[in-house]
C-alpha cells in the first residue's frame, strides 16, 4: 500500500470512529450530568488528569519505540522487531510498577486535591479504579505499537470502536437503572481490559513473529541509540503532561472541582475536534518517516509545506467555528448555568489553535527522530505553565489557569521549528515564523470582524442562532482561504488531490 493510500485509509477510519463516538459520548455525558451532576463530572476529569500526570513514568518510551520500528518494518528485519518489542514489554512492566506505587502514595491526599468534592462517597475507592485502569493498560498494550508503526492504525480504530460502543451503551443504561458512579466506572474497567487483551492477541496473529516469547535482544549500538531517544523524549513527555494534565489539577485545588466539570464540557467538544484534526497528522507520521528515509530534502520540504498549509486551513476553520459556536451549543445542551465567560472560551480556543498549528512540525520531528536538540524546551514550558497558572489562578480565577497554558505554549512553538528547520531541512526558520505570523493575523482579523457582526445580528431562538452562526462559520474561513491562497502551489495540490481521490472513489463504486 502506498504512503498516500495508507494515510488516507487511516484518516477515514479514525475520523469515522471519532465522530460516531462523539455522538454517543455526547448522549452519555448528557445522561451523566442529569443523573450524577457537575461535581461527579469534575471528579472524572480530575482523576483522568492525575493519572495522565503519573504517565510521566512512561518516559516517552512509546514514541522512541515507534520511531525505531519504522526502518526494521520497511526492511522486514524480524529479529530487530522482536528485540524492540521485548524491550518494550520489559520497560512497560517497570512503568506499570512505578505508576502503581505513585498512585498508592497519592491516595491519602485525594480529598485535599479534590476541593469541593466532600459530598462524594468513596472518593479514594473511585481513584483506585482509575489507577487500576491505567496500570493494567501498561501491562498488555505494548504490542499494539507495531500496528501503528506499520501504518495500520485503522485496525486498532475498528477494534476500539466496537468495545467503546458496548461500553458506552452499558454505561448509559447503568446510569438510568442505578445512578451509581462506581458501577459506571467498573463497566468501563472491564471493557477497557477486554479491549486491551483482544488487541494483545490480535497483534500476535497479525505479526506471528511477536506472538511467542523469544530471546532477541538489542545490540549495544541500537540500545545506545534507543536510550538517547528515550532520554530526549522524556523531556518532551514532561512538557506534554505539564500542559495537558495539570490544568484540571490546578483548577480543582485552587478553585473547586465543580469548575473542572464546567470546563470539561467545553473541552469534550474541543477535544473531539482536536482529535479529528490531530488524526490527519498522526496518521502521516509513519508516512513521513518513510519519506525522510527514502526521499531527498527538496521533496521532504515540498511535502512538509503542503502538510503545513492543510494544517492552517483545518485550524483556521475549526478555531473560528469553536469560538463562535461552543457557548450557544452548551446553552442549548445543558442550560445557561453551564456556560463559561467569553474570556475563558477565547483562551481555550487560542490554546487549541496554538496546539494544532504545531502539529506539522511535531510530525516531522517525530518522523525524523529529532528529539534531542530541543529536549530542554518542554522543561521550560512546564515550569512556566505551572508557575504562571497557579499565580494567576489565585489572582483572577479560571482565566489565569489558561493564560498560563497559553504563555507557556509559545516556548515549543518557537523552539521546535528552529530545531526542525536546522536539523531536518537544513534551512533557516525565518520564513516559517513569517508565514505563521501572517496566517495568525489573518484569522484574528476576520475573527474580530465576525465577532462585531454576531454582536450586531443575534436571533432570539437559541437553535436558530446556532444554525446561523454555523453557516457563517462554514462560509467565511473557507472563503478567506480561497480568496488569499487559491493561486499557491499548496492550495492547487490539495484541490487536485481531493479531485483525484473522488475520481478513484467513483471508479471503485462503478
Amino acid at each position: 500500500m502506498s504512503r498516500t493510500k495508507a494515510s488516507i485509509k487511516n484518516f477515514i477510519w479514525t475520523n469515522l470512529r471519532t465522530y460516531l463516538l462523539m455522538i454517543l459520548r455526547f448522549v452519555l455525558r448528557t445522561v451523566f450530568i442529569k443523573k450524577l451532576g457537575a461535581t461527579y463530572l469534575g471528579v472524572d476529569g480530575l482523576f483522568t488528569n492525575i493519572l495522565g500526570f503519573l504517565s510521566l513514568a512512561e518516559l516517552g518510551i512509546s514514541g522512541a519505540i515507534s520511531f525505531s520500528l519504522y526502518e526494521p518494518l520497511a526492511k522486514k528485519d524480524i529479529p530487530k522487531i522482536q528485540a524492540l518489542i521485548n524491550f518494550y514489554r520489559k520497560a512497560y512492566r517497570i512503568v506499570a510498577a512505578v505508576v502503581l506505587v505513585l498512585g498508592v502514595v497519592l491516595i491519602p491526599f485525594i480529598p485535599k486535591i479534590a476541593k469541593g468534592a466532600d459530598g462524594i462517597a468513596h472518593l479514594q475507592l473511585i481513584f483506585c479504579i482509575y489507577l487500576f485502569n491505567t496500570v493494567s493498560s501498561y501491562l498488555i498494550t505494548y504490542k499494539s505499537t507495531i500496528i501503528t508503526a506499520d501504518q495500520k492504525h485503522y485496525i486498532l480504530s475498528n477494534i476500539v470502536l466496537v468495545f467503546n460502543l458496548i461500553t458506552i451503551a452499558l454505561q448509559t443504561l447503568s446510569l438510568f437503572v442505578f445512578s451509581d458512579y462506581i458501577i459506571y466506572l467498573l463497566i468501563s474497567s472491564v471493557f477497557n481490559l477486554m479491549s486491551s487483551l483482544y488487541i494483545f492477541h490480535y497483534s500476535g496473529k497479525l505479526y506471528p513473529f511477536i506472538k511467542h516469547r523469544n530471546n532477541q535482544q538489542l545490540d549495544k549500538k541500537d540500545s545506545r541509540i534507543l536510550f538517547t531517544k528515550i532520554k530526549a523524549l522524556l523531556y518532551h513527555k514532561i512538557g506534554q503532561v505539564a500542559i495537558s494534565q495539570t490544568d484540571s489539577i490546578i483548577t480543582s485545588s485552587v478553585i473547586n472541582v465543580t469548575m473542572v466539570g464546567y470546563v470539561n464540557n467545553y473541552n469534550m467538544i474541543i477535544n473531539v475536534i482536536k482529535s479529528a484534526s490531530s488524526s490527519i497528522f498522526d496518521m502521516i507520521v509513519p508516512s513521513l518517516g518513510n519519506l525522510i528515509a527514502t526521499e531527498d530534502r527538496e521533496h521532504q520540504l515540498l511535502t512538509y509545506k503542503r502538510v503545513e498549509f492543510l494544517n492552517y486551513w483545518v485550524n483556521s476553520f475549526t478555531s473560528i467555528s469553536l469560538f463562535f459556536m461552543l457557548t450557544p451549543f452548551v446553552r442549548i445542551w445543558l442550560g445557561d448555568n453551564f456556560a463559561l465567560a467569553d474570556s475563558v472560551v477565547f483562551l481555550l480556543v487560542i490554546n487549541y489553535y496554538i496546539y494544532i498549528s504545531r502539529l506539522p512540525i511535531f510530525s516531522v520531528r517525530s518522523a525524523a527522530g529529532t528529539f534531542e536538540p530541543d529536549r530542554f524546551s518542554p522543561i521550560v514550558e512546564s515550569i512556566v505553565n505551572i508557575a504562571v497558572s497557579i499565580i494567576l489562578a489565585r489572582q483572577i480565577g479560571i482565566e489565569g489557569v489558561y493564560i498560563g497554558t497559553l504563555v507557556s505554549s509559545f516556548v515549543p512553538w518557537i523552539w521546535s521549528p528552529i530545531v526542525v528547520h536546522k536539523y531536518v531541512f537544513n534551512l533557516s526558520s525565518k520564513k516559517y515564523f513569517f508565514r505563521q505570523g501572517i496566517r495568525f493575523a489573518i484569522v484574528m482579523a476576520y475573527g474580530y470582524l465576525m465577532k462585531l457582526f454576531f454582536d450586531a445580528v443575534n436571533f432570539n431562538g437559541l437553535v436558530l442562532n446556532l444554525v446561523f452562526r454555523g453557516v457563517i462559520c462554514l462560509l467565511i474561513p473557507n472563503l478567506v482561504i480561497v480568496l488569499i491562497y487559491s493561486r499557491t502551489n499548496e492550495f492547487k495540490y490539495l484541490i487536485n488531490t481531493v479531485k483525484n481521490l473522488m475520481l478513484k472513489i467513483k471508479k471503485h463504486n462503478h
